[in-house]
């Protein structure tokens, strides 16, 4: 984040689909939210991911039948 550049990185956790037209958020400096979007088939996406930036893992957040599981401490 410091020096504006794009580097790649494997990341860790779950597995998250390939997606345009979603919206990715960053949350303080630790944390990105993606949510949503079309997936490659261009089928609406309705899930939430946290990415922590620093360890690159990835968690999805469930939302749904009033389940929700803090990912981070």
């Amino acid at each position: 984040m410091e020096t504006l550049e794009w580097r790649g990185h494997m990341g860790r956790g779950e597995v998250v689909e390939a997606r345009r037209n979603h919206t990715a958020n960053m949350v303080g400096n630790k944390h990105m939210v993606v949510m949503g979007g079309l997936n490659s088939e261009g089928r609406a996406l309705d899930d939430l991911f946290i990415l922590d930036i620093l360890t690159y893992r990835w968690v999805n957040i469930s939302l749904f039948h009033n389940k929700y599981v803090h990912a981070f401490p």
